[in-house]
């Protein structure tokens, strides 16, 4: 017999030898056998490989998919708790831990402001709780030599743990800490996306102050306009006493029906704020008519309706005050379209205009003036409904009727 000893390699490498004892008349078919076995043995790494390859593709998609979970809430403005639950969510599936726990600290005082965990089945005693500004990692907390923290960490029943600083430029805002029940000796690409995600709750927490200052800024600045509207509202009060108070008042009853009619928020700051400014165009009418203890003359009140187009080209140029324009504008127009300035009818007069109309003419009747004094609630009301359709929008009317003045 003939005896053929062949080197077998896998990939580059010889890792053994394959020996023959044949007739001659078959060995020309060893080669081929040969070949055979590592085509085999290639096909064998290649798939090994399409295998690593598959498995890093797939966690590199739901990486991206937690990234994109964060974003969206990032973006959605949800409230600071909610938002770090779902950095927890996140952070304890990818990174493969039994628990996590986020501390946010306020940056002046260095105290906590908002603690979120979940998984965590034991709390750290408050007297071993590490260092905030600090970076540690424990993969095995019983292999960390003599630190304290560590044996801490063990009797506890945490094996492994690990914490990052959120940083927003020098200053510590918080803290991220992960737990697990067993060592974890992770790679660098580990450690890599627990700081991609150590990010990303530094970016929510920015977001979410800068959002919550821009409120307050904005909060602030609606305050401000507020009170200086109320401040004309006072100095107009003044200047005719026979309606003192009745600016707040007025503008006060207006949110109270604007709400039972379900205007939102802006709505009715919008018509608050007309409101105040109805009769702001009286500021151009003289005193001699303005304050004219009796009747007026024709003329004298073809110059006092006059008030509403001034009250227009008075607040026109002011942008924040476009959406109230139509309450000092438009509020003595009539359902019936027998008002002025513009002589409109029914739902052609402004919504705010509408519901203003029927609160001023409420409040002249329901309070004192120096030639009458206030009528009865019971008739108020009376002559408000017997209005409806002509003076007043009937649905307005309506509600009102049903509130209780």
């Amino acid at each position: 017999p003939l005896r053929i000893v062949e080197a077998l390699n896998f990939g580059n490498k010889a890792f053994g030898l394959l020996v023959f004892e044949i007739d001659s008349i078959i060995f020309s078919l060893t080669g081929t056998l040969r070949e055979q076995i590592s085509v085999t043995l290639n096909n064998i790494d290649s798939f090994k490989r399409i295998a690593a390859l598959n498995r890093d593709m797939a966690q590199k998609v739901d990486r991206l998919t937690a990234l994109r979970s964060i974003d969206l809430a990032i973006t959605n403005r949800s409230s600071m708790e909610r938002l770090m639950t779902v950095l927890l969510e996140q952070i304890i599936a990818q990174q493969q831990v039994a628990a996590a726990k986020i501390t946010l600290l306020d940056s002046g005082t260095g105290g906590e402001t908002l603690s979120v965990s979940k998984g965590l089945w034991v709390p750290i005693p408050p007297d071993h709780q590490p260092p905030h500004d600090q970076e540690i990692s424990l993969p095995d907390t019983t292999a960390a030599g003599d630190s304290r923290f560590a044996k801490i960490l063990g009797e506890t029943g945490i094996r492994a743990y690990f914490s990052r600083p959120l940083m927003i430029q020098k200053d510590c805002v918080g803290l991220v800490e992960l737990f697990n029940r067993s060592p974890l000796l992770k790679d660098r690409d580990w450690f890599t996306f627990l700081d991609t995600l150590t990010g990303q709750i530094v970016i929510a927490i920015e977001n979410i102050t800068l959002f919550k200052g821009l409120q307050t800024a904005n909060n602030n600045l609606r305050s401000a306009y507020n009170t200086t509207i109320e401040g004309w509202s006072r100095a107009l009060d003044m200047r005719d006493h026979e309606t003192e108070g009745h600016c707040i008042r007025v503008a006060r009853t207006s949110v109270e029906l604007g709400k039972k009619l379900g205007l939102g928020e802006q709505e009715l700051e919008a018509l608050y704020r007309g409101a105040l400014l109805h009769d702001i165009g009286k500021v151009a009418i003289p005193d001699s008519i303005l304050l004219k203890p009796g009747p007026l003359t024709e003329e004298e009140w073809q110059i006092m309706r006059l008030h509403p187009q001034y009250a227009h080209d008075l607040l026109s140029p002011i942008d924040f005050l476009q959406p109230s324009i139509t309450v000092p504008w438009r509020h003595h127009e009539s359902w019936d379209g027998s008002g002025y300035p513009g002589r409109l009818a029914g739902k052609d007069i402004p919504f705010f205009a509408r519901i203003f109309a029927l609160i001023d003419v409420w409040d002249a009747l329901s309070s004192d003036r120096p030639y009458r004094n206030a009528w009865p609630p019971g008739k108020v009301r009376e002559y408000i409904a017997a209005r409806a359709g002509t003076q007043f929008d009937p649905e307005i009317t309506r509600v009102f009727l049903a509130m209780d003045f």
